[in-house]
């Protein structure tokens, strides 16, 4: 025992903000083993102490990643070239003490201010941050301050967009919501390009004046008159709203709306039956009625008949934005009436050559390039046709320095040149070198891939993989190439 004791190996460190130096407390902090493969095992976490320290012991030898979270900063990674590269791995020997500094880069923000036509700050307005897109994703919300200030935190590096939700002021005047500077739409909206530790000031906004309005309605269904509570949610690009009511009947109102596309939801809980609505509304509407049913069944043809099964997953997506990730079965499944989106994950060595739904989303629904889109309506099944092939391919080589020596636990970046491909590889793939530098990508779709192993990535999107030299690899099907990668080093800034 006090061999092994002797022998154990430790991890031990401080958390510092990197802006002022001083020690970061209740910081998330995890440590993880790589197999040789370059795997992640054996994670553990723990918090840092009051005063930014933090310690992991008893560990045996081997190579691990260190990293660090704390809201309102970037990942912080033991290693990493760059904030939001990723991170370095590092040698333990058997009994060693290994002593990290872990620096945390605040996240970025915007700020500006809503004012009315003579200039004059407006308090109480409520503002909404999203990512340019397309499609537009909400990422932050804030609401003015007596002077009509706003600043929203904790925003990732990227380009933004802020808006103003509607307002009415004291006079009972009404306001639409507005893009900053002066935009109705998103098309001539100002954007904010924000970087980490960095705040974009005067993203200002001046709303436009114009009549809000409500919508209202019941909500009916096979349930006796309150033996079921059913939750009405209306969404728009502002986000979503919700009201819950014993039912059935039920009633159902929204007010302070402006001119929008907007979806109606219903749903009980624990139950099938569901409804679904959609539509540009621009006026007053007391009539509408939403009647719950049980979905038809959404089945999904696989062809050929005897290929093996498919990991189907869907998500629900509204206005909003998408909703929780589920795993669905190819036939009998029953999903509620709406907008859906779907992956397709076939065995090893089969892949995907089409996804057909026969209904596509309206171009103001958005789409994501990871994911299929279908429709799936109150009345009448809907069918989803699979179509696989065998024969999926691969690429596999060493990464290596400048003078061919192999680089162990290089992260390496295979990104699909298209959309099509993308979405039939449900995504682009990253992976890590093993100990001895060699890297494998498998069950690959016929396709043109760009390729790269690079420490000082923050994103891996095609343009910023060109610009780094990214190789380019065509596979035809059941083809596998080995290809050789030399790590791609920035200069220091």
């Amino acid at each position: 025992m006090l061999l092994a004791f002797l022998l154990a190996a430790a991890v031990q460190g401080v958390v510092i903000e990197q802006s002022s130096g001083r020690p970061v407390a209740r910081a998330e902090v995890t440590l993880a083993r790589l197999a040789g493969d370059g795997a992640e095992e054996r994670v553990t976490k723990i918090r840092s102490d009051p005063s930014g320290q933090f310690r992991f012991s008893p560990l045996d030898g081997g190579t691990y990643l260190l990293h660090v979270n704390r809201r309102g900063f970037a990942e912080g990674r033991y290693r990493q070239r760059r904030p939001g590269g990723p991170p370095a791995p590092f040698d333990l020997a058997a009994g060693a003490n290994l002593f990290a500094e872990l620096r945390l880069v605040r996240l970025g923000a915007v700020s500006g201010t809503v004012y009315d036509a003579n200039g004059v700050g407006l308090p109480g307005f409520p503002v909404v941050v999203y990512e340019a897109g397309p499609p537009l994703r909400q990422a932050a919300s804030a609401t003015t301050d007596e002077r009509g200030w706003w600043r929203a935190g904790s925003l990732a590096p990227g380009r933004y967009l802020a808006r103003t939700g509607p307002g009415t002021l004291e006079d009972g005047s009404e306001w639409l919501p507005t893009f900053s500077f002066l935009s109705r739409g998103p098309e001539d909206a100002r954007r904010a390009e924000v970087q980490l530790e960095q705040e974009v000031i005067g993203m200002d906004i001046q709303p436009t004046p114009g009549r809000q309005f409500a919508i209202s309605g019941e909500v009916q269904g096979p349930f006796a008159p309150g033996s079921v509570t059913v939750s009405v949610t209306l969404s728009s690009g502002l986000g979503r709203q919700a009201v819950q009511a014993a039912c059935c009947p039920a009633r159902f109102r929204f007010a302070r709306l402006t001119p929008e596309n907007y979806e109606l939801f219903a749903e009980v809980a624990g139950e099938p039956e569901a409804a679904w609505l959609f539509g540009f509304y621009n006026d007053e509407k007391r009539d509408i009625v939403l009647e719950l049913g049980q979905p038809p069944e959404t089945s999904f043809r696989i062809s050929p008949p005897e290929a093996p099964p498919v990991t189907l997953l869907a998500r629900r997506k509204d206005l909003a934005g998408p909703g929780e990730t589920r795993e669905i079965q190819a036939t009998g499944a029953r999903l509620a009436p709406g907008y859906w989106e779907i992956q397709a994950r076939p065995a090893s060595g089969w892949y995907l050559t089409r996804f057909g739904s026969g209904r596509r989303f309206p171009s103001w629904a958005g789409w994501d390039p990871d994911w299929f889109e279908t429709m799936v309506m109150g009345r009448g099944p809907t069918t989803a046709v699979l179509d696989l092939a065998q024969g999926t391919g691969g690429v596999y080589g060493t990464v290596t320095l400048a003078d061919s020596k192999p680089v162990p636990w290089a992260p390496v970046y295979l990104h699909p040149e298209s959309t099509d491909v993308r979405r039939r590889m449900a995504g682009i793939r990253t992976g890590r070198a093993g100990a001895n530098g060699r890297y494998t990508f498998d069950d690959l779709v016929p396709g043109d891939y760009l390729l790269l192993s690079s420490y000082d990535l923050t994103e891996a999107t095609p343009e910023v993989m060109t610009r780094a030299g990214a190789v380019r690899v065509s596979l035809a099907s059941g083809q596998r190439t080995e290809q050789a990668l030399r790590l791609h080093q920035r200069p220091e800034d």
